[in-house]
């Protein structure tokens, strides 16, 4: 059975992750966020694209959104 730590931790590794992989891709942060309900990691590409990745500790959701559509959602818990 899964308690609401072992939750979050699956959200920020799953969250960290897909920052490390953009970070991979060329993408630099811009804007890093983080407290008990948000992570929230804004990227740039010198490419001009523009990445917005939120984790919604509540709603355990990672959300996508590349030049401000959203294109990605993986539902953790």
């Amino acid at each position: 059975m899964s308690t609401n730590s072992d939750n979050y931790q699956k959200g920020l590794a799953l969250f960290s992750q897909r920052v490390q992989d953009l970070l991979d891709d060329g993408y630099h942060v811009v804007v890093k966020y983080e407290d008990n309900l948000l992570c929230l990691v804004k990227l740039r590409h010198h490419n001009g694209n523009k990445i917005t990745l939120k984790f919604n500790v509540r709603e355990g959701i990672i959300y996508q959104l590349t030049n401000h559509i959203q294109n990605y959602s993986y539902k953790v818990y």
